[in-house]
């Protein structure tokens, strides 16, 4: 068995209805919020959010995430909301308003800019300080809400897509609120879900898996593949919507503690030569990487794979077999779930990312060709 320490969230709660009875988690009284874009206020879930805390006598600035976080958007939101000095950090969306969220909530702690501490990059390592954060995800995909790492982004050649990370930085605070989540649009529902589902299932055959892992990647798992049908049914189904909310929140707990695999090893390095939607690349990648992972798995990694088959085969119409013939029908399935592609990759991207890109915790080494293989199937080449 592999050694391992577990680290998660201070309070965990998974409730309908909890958005609206926040006000016994706030420490003291200003919260600057994180939010995402404009279907917040839209729906009125914003209202819904802010009005009983205002009302408890809290004051409330607010600052807008539209994209995945970059260098300058972090420094300038910490500087533009100094004077305020917020006690605590708010984030209400989907992972890239949670990671920003992170990042500023430490930000505020640290004295220089954010590219100072990012790995990889900075001079140094982040202290661990920082301010209470409550995450609220509008998503469910990325499980930032149970990770101690802040994705920062500046796309182009020569950028960087890299983590701010701390066992400090894990939310203090993750709510999930079924009923905050029905009105998630149905691409970001594919993408954000296949992102869990990636997560899931990377952790569950990791040579880092643990016992704790392990019992968290089974449950996510089997909660996903019982729900996300349903999800894509009936939108509004927030029951069903809570099952994969839980199951993403579990893909968290699972990359935390056991890491990743070569579709997340791949995205993060393409995340960084383009701006495209991290849900998206992942979900793109997961067929032809989980291909050939089922083709070229030995012993317990095969038995694992044998077992997602089992799994799906309970649950997904159209998935006739078990073992690992099942789980091969159930790549036949996602692939088929995807939105029509409109993105391109142009040779000097394709070629980079596969050699920057990593396998690193699969059972299965891959080669520069290989990934590079991959990622054409994913992509149109131009």
């Amino acid at each position: 068995m592999n050694s391992f320490i577990w680290k998660s969230n201070s309070t965990f709660i998974f409730r309908h209805g909890a958005r609206k009875e926040l006000s016994h988690l706030v420490q003291g009284n200003r919260i600057l919020a994180v939010t995402g874009g404009r279907w917040l206020r839209d729906t009125g879930e914003w209202d819904a959010i802010r009005i009983p805390l205002e009302n408890r006598g809290f004051k409330i600035e607010r600052v807008a995430v539209a994209r995945e976080p970059s260098p300058e958007d972090i420094d300038n939101t910490v500087a533009a909301f100094r004077k305020f000095a917020p006690q605590t950090i708010l984030a209400v969306g989907g992972g890239s308003v949670l990671d920003a969220a992170k990042a500023i909530a430490a930000m505020f702690c640290h004295p220089e800019k954010i590219e100072y501490y990012l790995e990889g990059i900075g001079k140094e390592s982040p202290t661990g300080a920082t301010l209470p954060l409550i995450a609220l995800p509008t998503t469910s995909g990325t499980g930032s809400e149970a990770t101690k790492n802040a994705v920062i982004s500046r796309p182009g050649i020569g950028g960087f897509k890299k983590s701010l990370r701390h066992d400090a930085f894990i939310p203090a605070t993750a709510v999930i609120d079924p009923e905050l989540l029905r009105f998630c649009p149905p691409e970001i529902t594919i993408y954000s879900g296949m992102d869990a589902l990636t997560q899931l299932m990377e952790g569950w055959i990791s040579t880092g898996a643990n016992t704790f892992s392990d019992m968290f990647a089974r449950q996510g798992l089997e909660l996903f593949a019982a729900s996300f049908p349903a999800v894509l049914q009936n939108p509004g189904n927030s029951d069903a919507r809570g099952n994969v909310a839980l199951a993403a929140y579990l893909s968290g707990m699972t990359l935390a503690n056991a890491g990743l695999g070569t579709v997340h090893g791949m995205a993060g390095v393409l995340g960084g030569l383009e701006s495209l939607p991290h849900g998206m690349i992942c979900s793109r990648l997961i067929p032809p990487v989980f291909r050939h992972i089922a083709g070229q798995a030995e012993d317990s990694a095969l038995a694992r794979i044998s077992w997602l088959g089992d799994c799906f085969h309970q649950y997904w119409f159209g998935i006739t077999e078990n073992g690992t013939e099942g789980f091969l029908q159930l790549l036949d399935q996602l692939e088929q779930l995807l939105p029509e592609q409109n993105s391109f990759l142009d040779e000097q991207t394709l070629n980079l990312a596969a050699s920057k890109s990593n396998d690193k915790n699969s059972p299965v080494s891959t080669t520069m060709e290989e990934r590079k293989r991959f990622f054409m199937d994913a992509f149109s080449i131009e």
